[in-house]
This record gives C-alpha cells, sequence and structure tokens, in this order.
C-alpha cells in the first residue's frame, strides 16, 4: 500500500470520526434544549394538578357516625391564570436552538396553555431541523368530576375514598384517585356533643393525578442515515403528581345550612417522562427530565356552605392558592 493510499485512508478515518463526534454533541446540545423547554412547559401543568387534585376533601369539621357512610358526585372547575398558561424563551437559553425569524425572545405555551406559531431551528451535523413549540391542551377552565365515599369509624375519625375514571381532554387524559382521613377535635371538649357549636378537626388526605398528553411528533433524523431508526422521536408526556394535603378545619351548622372553612399545606412531587420510539437518545432525556426539581409545597385555603335536607345535601367549595378551583358536590348519607 502506497503512503498516498494510506493518508487517504487515515484522513477519511478522521474525519468520519471528527463527523460522528459532531453528531453527538449537536444531539447532546438538542437534548439537554429539550429538557429546558420541557421544564417550562410540564411544570405548571403539575402544579394544577396538583392544586385539583387535592381540593374539596372535606365540606365540614362533624364526623360521621360509627359506621354511617356519605357518598358524593363532585365536579371540580379550575381556573388557570395567565401567567402558568405560558413561559418566555429567548435564544440565550439554549445550546443548539436558534429561535426562527431572527426574533431573540419568544412566548410559548405551558401544557396549560394553548396553540403557538414558534418554531427552532437547529442543526445535527450540517442537517437542517425545526421544532415547533409543544402546544397545551387549550383550555383555560378545567373541568374535573369524581366520585367520594366516606365512613365513620371509631373516635370521630372518618374515612375518605376519591376516584375518577380517565377523562380525555383535547390532545390529553387523566384520571386521579385518592384516600383521606379526617378526625373530629370537639370530642376533647365539654361542648362537643352540641351539633350547632363551633366544629374542629384535622385532617391528611393522599391524591395522585395522573395526565398524557399527546404532542406532535418530533423526530431527530440520522444524519447520516435517515433510512434507519431516528435518533430521537418524541410524540407524547407524562405527569404524575403525588399530593400530601394536611388541614385545620372548622364549621358551623345553623339549622339547614352549614359553613365550613379550612387552612391547609400541601407537598407535592411530579414524576415526569417523554413518550416515543425507544432510543439510546430519548432514554438520556428521560434521565435529564427525571433530575428537574418537582418538589413542591405550598399553602392554600378553603371556604364552603352546604344545605342539608333529609340525608342529602348540597355543597360548593372554593380553594384559593395559585390557583382558584370551585367544587360542586351532590352528597348521600346512608
Amino acid at each position: 500500500m502506497t503512503l498516498k493510499l494510506r493518508l487517504c485512508i487515515f484522513n477519511l478515518i478522521i474525519c468520519t470520526s471528527l463527523q460522528a463526534q459532531s453528531v453527538f454533541e449537536d444531539v447532546e446540545n438538542t437534548v439537554q434544549d429539550l429538557v429546558f423547554i420541557s421544564e417550562g412547559f410540564i411544570t405548571p401543568g403539575a402544579e394544577a394538578s396538583s392544586f385539583q387534585s387535592s381540593a374539596a376533601w372535606v365540606d365540614n369539621a362533624r364526623s360521621l357516625r360509627l359506621f354511617e357512610t356519605k357518598t358524593s358526585l363532585h365536579f371540580n372547575t379550575l381556573f388557570t391564570p395567565n401567567s402558568k398558561r405560558s413561559f418566555e424563551v429567548s435564544n440565550s437559553d439554549f445550546n443548539n436552538f436558534i429561535i426562527r425569524d431572527g426574533s431573540s425572545s419568544a412566548i410559548i405555551p405551558s401544557a396549560l396553555g394553548g396553540e403557538t406559531s414558534t418554531f427552532f431551528d437547529f442543526t445535527i451535523g450540517d442537517e437542517p431541523n425545526e421544532l415547533q413549540a409543544f402546544e397545551g391542551v387549550q383550555q383555560s377552565v378545567l373541568f374535573h368530576p369524581f366520585l367520594q365515599a366516606s365512613v365513620g369509624l371509631w373516635k370521630k375519625t372518618e374515612v375518605t375514598l376519591r376516584y375518577s375514571p380517565r377523562i380525555p381532554i383535547e390532545d390529553a387524559a387523566y384520571n386521579i384517585y385518592g384516600i383521606g382521613v379526617k378526625h373530629n377535635l370537639n370530642q376533647y371538649s365539654s361542648k362537643g356533643e352540641n351539633p350547632e357549636s363551633l366544629q374542629y378537626a384535622i385532617a391528611a388526605s393522599y391524591a395522585r393525578f395522573d395526565l398524557r398528553i399527546k404532542l406532535d411528533a418530533f423526530t431527530i433524523d440520522n444524519p447520516d442515515d435517515t433510512e434507519t431508526t431516528p435518533l430521537l422521536e418524541v410524540d407524547g408526556m407524562e405527569i404524575a403528581s403525588n399530593s400530601m394535603l394536611f388541614q385545620l378545619i372548622t364549621s358551623k351548622r345553623h339549622k339547614q345550612f352549614e359553613f365550613m372553612g379550612n387552612l391547609g399545606i400541601t407537598v407535592s412531587n411530579y414524576d415526569f417522562s417523554l413518550n416515543g420510539q425507544e432510543s439510546q437518545f430519548l432514554s438520556i432525556l428521560n434521565q435529564l427530565v427525571e433530575k428537574i426539581d418537582t418538589q413542591k409545597t405550598a399553602i392554600r385555603g378553603e371556604i364552603g356552605v352546604s344545605y342539608h335536607f333529609s340525608k342529602w345535601s348540597l355543597s360548593h367549595i372554593l380553594t384559593v392558592g395559585r390557583f382558584t378551583n370551585s367544587n360542586l358536590a351532590v352528597m348521600y348519607r346512608l
């Protein structure tokens, strides 16, 4: 083999190696940019799901009698503020993405937002690519029905179960389940036997909220072979919210009406994942997404009023905090 041929082969190997390294670095930078966008997109939706899933656990501070049961059908309405429906990004936030049309910054939707015309341009190797900013559920108000059942136990303690089936909205679907415990404190007072005296209770509950969002497919092809499996493909995401709520409750009954107020603290954490065709880079992307800070603590308050007739009750509870949630319920005691 002549020296000239050897040099040609050597140069080819070096160029191929450098090109492969460049492609890997471009994909790595793109994955980091996707993590940044995903965090801004997902977090408001996770906060909203935690807020809604932990709303209206109690309608009064009294406890059911031993083995008395109460079943109820609830209708949650969550109002999403504009500040939670979008977020701002700029070119300086990214390693590989560039906002199209020469803009240095853009407002793009969160999971609670709507449609967008914002695109990001980027390159993998020498191949140009584009990504349209993710679009949200396109709902400024989120409706969520669920079923709840409670039973009275010993020591004026009450256990409640909550469940809803999977509910579709636009390109998303969600469901909820949880368990709560309430303990009446008036039993430790001599005035506790009067049903119309001011009642006090403490409560703790756990709620799980699962949200799946379908996205327009985003694909990064292998620039060396577009016929093979893409380097990365993302077509959806999942959010799982786990929330613990601790409450101090007071209520007062006057004839057929009962008024309730409570103050609570919610401790939540969220699990995020992106869906798509399995690949090494999707696995890396999800590993990075898992490192997003998902521990959230928030204070929230509730006020409510119930109207009792026979074994039935109608109630409305307003929950106020980072969001506002309105809950209407129909209840029946056995």
